[in-house]
């Protein structure tokens, strides 16, 4: 779990919601944890194995790349 910790932070630079209840002039601790990422889609996904076979080893694979890309400028 990801965790932040701001000591001695004025209370004046803290969000609204936050400051509610708190006394003017005073400084905190503000600790903030990361409950959960968000899952985030791999965009390639849909591609993985499109290619499977079509290079006998890597090294011919990247002898193709290297071409296209010369052949590209």
């Amino acid at each position: 779990m990801e965790k932040h910790v701001v000591e001695h932070y004025p209370v004046e630079n803290l969000p609204p919601e936050l400051r509610e209840g708190l006394e003017a002039g005073v400084r905190v601790k503000v600790t903030v944890e990361v409950e959960a990422k968000p899952d985030t889609p791999d965009k390639f996904a849909p591609f993985y194995g499109a290619a499977k076979g079509l290079y006998p080893t890597a090294e011919d694979a990247i002898q193709t790349i290297r071409q296209q890309r010369d052949e590209c400028g």
